[in-house]
Parts: C-alpha cells; structure tokens; sequence
C-alpha cells in the first residue's frame, strides 16, 4: 500500500477521491489508504465485472500490450512505463475523445491556478 500512496502523493486532493479494487488480498489495506491518502475506498463484489465498467474497459485494452496468462514478474518497471505512457496517450469517448493525459494536465494547471 505505501507504494500506491507514494505514487498519488503529491496529487491535489480533489483529484483523487475514491479508488475502487477487486476483492484481491493484495489490497486488503484499504484502511492504510484511507488514513493516508483521505479517500474512500470501495470493493467490487466477486464475479460483478458491472461495479467496475471502467476497469473491464482498462483491462481489455491492457490485454493489447499483456496477454491475460503474461507472467508480469518478468516484465520490467520500464516496460510497464512504456505501456502506461502508452494507454494515456489514447483518446476515449467518455471523456470526449481527449486522452487521459491531456484530462490530467488541463485539471492540475486548473488546481495551480486556483492555489497560486
């Protein structure tokens, strides 16, 4: 967990407001988060691919670059990068086509704006 809070550290608070996870044991510390973090934390039940639309989506467009049997102790840091970087600079129609880095600069330069 305090890899995942290192990670959204420095992120204003209004941008992150609720993560949601899988019933996997690896996020069993939600509490950990929640503290540290000041956000809510929510779990899809077993089998309900439908509590989390969004993640289905994510994950078949993971499998373009990660089949489902990859074995990701092999894959390296910098290759994991590569396909993030990747995957943010893809435009998606629920956010009007823009690419999730472009929705991340345009908010964080509008919470400097509001803090300056």
């Amino acid at each position: 967990m305090e890899k995942i809070t290192t990670k959204f550290e420095g992120l204003p608070k209004k941008m992150l407001k609720t993560i949601t996870f899988d019933q996997s044991s690896e996020f069993a510390e939600h509490q950990y988060l929640e503290e540290h973090m000041k956000c809510e934390v929510y779990y899809c039940e077993a089998h309900s691919p439908w509590q989390k639309g969004s993640n289905e989506n994510m994950n078949g467009r993971l499998r373009k670059y990660l089949p489902k049997n990859a074995k990701i102790n092999l894959i390296t840091q910098e290759e994991l990068d590569v396909i993030a970087a990747k995957m943010n600079r893809c435009p998606r129609k629920g956010i009007g086509y823009k690419t999730p880095n472009e929705l991340f600069i345009q908010q964080f330069k509008n919470d400097c704006r509001i803090w300056s």
